[in-house]
């Protein structure tokens, strides 16, 4: 699962999805779009291996602490 940041224009996140599909297969990829309420529930999945990206450190912080929940 791929979530954009809020501040990505939807035009932009759009177009990645068949970018990711072309590398991965589709029941193996999702894109997810949203706010920030969104990525806070996004970070709470129990995935085992999270990956961050270009995090500002506020959030990061954020990601980290959801995580240890």
């Amino acid at each position: 699962m791929i979530k954009m940041s809020e501040y990505t224009p939807s035009d932009l996140a759009n177009w990645s999805k068949p970018y990711w599909r072309a590398i991965f297969p589709e029941n193996l990829v999702a894109v997810v779009l949203g706010e920030a309420d969104v990525g806070m529930a996004f970070s709470k999945l129990p995935f085992d291996h999270p990956a961050v990206h270009r995090f500002l450190p506020a959030v990061g912080r954020q990601v980290m602490r959801a995580r240890r929940r």
